[in-house]
């Protein structure tokens, strides 16, 4: 937590617009893939597959990007309650640790269902490898300063 006096609203909310555009691209991405899985003529091509490939981890680092930055967002604030006394947010948090991790098996059960066993497992592996990522550089640290900010 930032114990300055310096004003961060202004910064707060450019990183709030950007973790906004962050999603909505996100969104497109998952778009992008489903729509390419539905239309092309064989989506089990080499070739199909890689630009899938490349447009998962794409989605997958929109994603952690997403995250990372929604976890630094509460570091600029000044005063952040302690979360015994925000009624839910542990569950919360809780809750969307749990969304992300099954979130993370969408694309691969999507591929599963062209059969493309493959790119699925691939998928899969990217998308624990950016869950690793994310607990380590952005949970773990979150936790940490929540701990630090409690009050003694």
């Amino acid at each position: 937590m930032t114990t300055s006096k310096k004003d961060y609203s202004d910064y707060l909310v450019h990183l709030s617009n950007s973790n906004s555009s962050l999603a909505l691209f996100s969104g497109f991405l998952l778009t992008g893939i489903t729509i390419l899985l539905t239309a092309l003529p064989d989506p089990s091509s080499i070739r199909s597959q890689v630009i899938l490939f490349f447009l998962t981890v794409l989605w997958n680092l929109r994603r952690f990007s997403l995250q990372w930055l929604g976890m630094q967002l509460i570091s600029l604030c000044r005063s952040v309650p302690p979360l015994s006394e925000v009624p839910g947010m542990r569950t919360h948090n809780k809750i969307t640790l749990l969304s992300d991790v099954v979130g993370r098996f969408v694309l691969p059960l999507m591929y599963l269902l062209w059969n493309l066993d493959r790119l699925a497992l691939a998928t899969t592996a990217v998308g624990v490898l950016f869950l690793v990522i994310y607990v380590v550089f952005g949970w773990r640290p979150y936790l940490k300063r929540r701990e630090a900010s409690r009050p003694s």
